[in-house]
């Protein structure tokens, strides 16, 4: 008997127990989970049209005395438009909101109510996961307010929010908002803001935005990891304020202007002072038939470190001329583009004082109709080019703005037409070139390959395994001129080469 009762109290410790509570009010089917002493959870499962329905603001917040609570929306449906309220959650806990396995439609039928505000202000190191859930046809009907679909607060950079395989569509205003508190810009070795494998379809106005509030900020305070997730038909995509963003593994289709024109606002937009700084790191991604037809670029931003690897722009063009308007005032590496392509596009950047690497990356079939150089158009700038090849190119303007300091190793230019005076032309910066490949480049107009001005200071053009054929040129090959130059021209060959004149044009008072 009394072995019995010892393994009948062990037998408590060791198996999980399932607690069914029927509350007095009348809120049915509440579960506790009890794993071990220290941890346990609580379900809370919400029918359409049930008294947990209406009173789902009530139950959540006054059910979170365990360490999760998991709200399950089991229907196939919810309307709602039937809710009179917001649904403001107090966040003490660890809170799980799940829809079935097959996706939950939450309708918002044209209306705001029934939006959601997480608010962290009173606890630490928790999170919020949101699940399985496809939320459509929000609108504040024409009206601005303060009323995303879903809004969280945050006293502290400590918190989780997590969205896993959630589909946002229809909606006409502001989908998420994270208004958060760093405290001068701590820093948390955690992920906070995280999308997995989300859908985002056919939205008219800014999906998310992130605003850091701290007297010092830091863009390692706030990180947000969007991975897996489609992007078609939106407008005004990401607007944030110093943070870390990385996307990785996404595709990105028909993007265009927020439909709020006081926002400047395409797929990125970060408008933040010269104290700080922001990054976005895009990897394993596509981007393709985007046609934006706003004076707008893709990106806008000061201070962005933007890394740009093993991912592919398809088909995609703005009105105004640029993919990227990117302006600093640190000298930092700032852009990195690996292993890449480009393939029919708008130009690349504008800006100013960029510091531009590009490696392994292929640009094929591009014509820019407008006179601005491919890469970059950037002032007190420089670019770096290494292992990557230009093929089916053809420009009114050259590769870079004149007044910036251009290098090219490995690489190879192939069927490049400019009615430029010059594909590289700089003023009163370096030239350098070690192992390039030129075939079939025809500079018409008054053109030549180089055109090298110089100033009171001595700048340098240098030249080392070059190989060209096949091409051809309005003017000399090379043309130097200006006041003081160092010119090196080493180990190169020019083969059925036309130029009119001689193959370099000097013009230096001295070399």
């Amino acid at each position: 008997m009394l072995l019995k009762r010892f393994l009948s109290i062990i037998q408590l410790y060791i198996i999980s127990i399932r607690i069914i509570s029927v509350f007095s009010n009348g809120v049915p089917d509440i579960f506790i989970r009890n794993n071990n002493v220290k941890r346990s959870s609580k379900e809370i499962i919400i029918h359409f049209n049930d008294t947990n329905f209406y009173n789902m603001e009530t139950i959540i917040n006054q059910n979170q005395n365990t360490n999760e609570l998991i709200i399950r929306f089991v229907d196939n449906y919810y309307d709602l438009s039937l809710l009179w309220y917001s649904v403001e959650l107090e966040i003490k806990a660890n809170v799980s909101i799940i829809g079935n396995k097959n996706g939950t439609i939450f309708d918002f039928k044209g209306d705001h109510r029934g939006r959601v505000c997480f608010n962290f202000i009173k606890t630490e190191n928790v999170a919020v996961k949101v699940e399985n859930l496809i939320l459509q046809n929000f609108s504040t009907q024409g009206v601005y307010i303060e009323k995303e679909i879903i809004k969280v607060i945050a006293g502290k950079n400590d918190l989780q929010v997590i969205f896993n395989n959630c589909v946002f569509r229809n909606n006409d205003y502001h989908i998420i908002q994270y208004d958060i508190h760093t405290n001068n810009g701590e820093i948390f070795p955690i992920t906070q803001f995280i999308f997995n494998e989300c859908d985002f379809y056919n939205n008219k106005e800014r999906l998310i935005f992130v605003y850091q509030h701290s007297d010092i900020r830091d863009y390692r305070s706030i990180n947000m990891n969007v991975t897996k997730c489609n992007f078609i038909n939106n407008r005004g995509l990401f607007f944030t304020f110093d943070s870390y963003l990385t996307i990785d593994d996404c595709y990105f289709s028909d993007v265009d202007r927020d439909s709020d024109l006081s926002f400047e606002n395409v797929f990125y937009y970060s408008p933040i002072p010269s104290i700080s700084k922001a990054v976005l790191d895009i990897k394993n991604s596509k981007f393709e038939n985007i046609n934006v037809k706003s004076e707008l670029p893709l990106i806008t931003a000061n201070n962005l470190i933007l890394k740009i690897e093993n991912t592919s722009f398809k088909n995609c063009y703005s009105a105004y001329g640029y993919l990227f308007n990117i302006f600093y005032k640190f000298s930092i590496p700032h852009i990195n583009i690996n292993n890449s392509t480009f393939t029919e596009t708008s130009a690349l950047f504008r800006g100013k004082a960029l510091k531009l690497m590009i490696s392994d990356t292929n640009f094929y079939n591009i014509t820019i109709n407008k006179y601005i150089p491919l890469l970059s158009d950037a002032k007190y700038s420089s670019v770096v080019v290494v292992n990557s090849k230009f093929d089916k190119i053809s420009l009114m303007n050259g590769f870079v703005n004149e007044e910036t300091s251009c290098s090219f190793y490995n690489t190879d230019l192939n069927n490049i037409k400019s009615s430029s005076n010059s594909l590289l032309y700089t003023k009163y910066h370096n030239i350098y070139i070690d192992g390039m490949n030129i075939e079939n480049v025809s500079c018409y107009g008054d053109g030549s390959f180089i055109l090298f001005e110089t100033g009171d200071a001595e700048n340098r053009l240098t030249i080392k395994n070059l190989n060209i054929k096949k091409s051809n040129f309005n003017g000399p090959f090379i043309k130097l001129e200006g006041n003081y130059g160092e010119v090196i021209f080493e180990n190169s060959n020019l083969s059925d080469v036309n130029t009119y004149g001689s193959i370099i044009k000097d013009k230096l008072e001295k070399i």
